[in-house]
């Protein structure tokens, strides 16, 4: 992810791993299998706990949701997710986790982060990349 100031200027970025859950993989495996309604990645949240991902979680802690730039598929086991988060969003808020949300709004992946302080002097931009090994 790219944190970018007022003036478009990088001041971060950070590269991490993520944890696709549980129910993530459910609905993977109901993708495959054809059962396709609202199974699709369509948004990126933020919010706000630093609990750590585990398989079992379910959802993002206050949760700003904000719908997917583009998606792109940089090689034959690659899907990647772009989002923006804008300089007017957010704000406010300490973000600590971050997660892929399906159409359905079930939460498909996560990740934890140390505290960021979102507020309308920053941007955030994210490419979030699922890769199968």
């Amino acid at each position: 992810m790219i944190v970018k100031d007022l003036e478009g200027n990088i001041i971060e970025t950070f590269e991490e791993q993520n944890m696709v859950v549980l129910i993530g993989k459910t609905n993977l495996t109901k993708l495959l299998g054809g059962n396709v309604a609202g199974k699709a990645v369509t948004q990126v949240a933020v919010g706000t706990s630093a609990t750590a991902a585990t398989l079992g979680d379910t959802g993002i802690t206050s949760a700003f949701l904000k719908a997917i730039d583009s998606v792109s598929y940089p090689d034959e086991s690659s899907v990647q997710f772009h989002f923006t988060i804008a300089y007017s969003e957010a704000n406010g808020m300490t973000i600590r986790e971050a997660g892929l949300m399906l159409l359905d709004n079930t939460l498909f992946a996560r990740k934890t982060r140390a505290d960021f302080a979102k507020t309308s002097a920053n941007e955030l931009q994210g490419l979030w990349t699922i890769k199968f090994i």
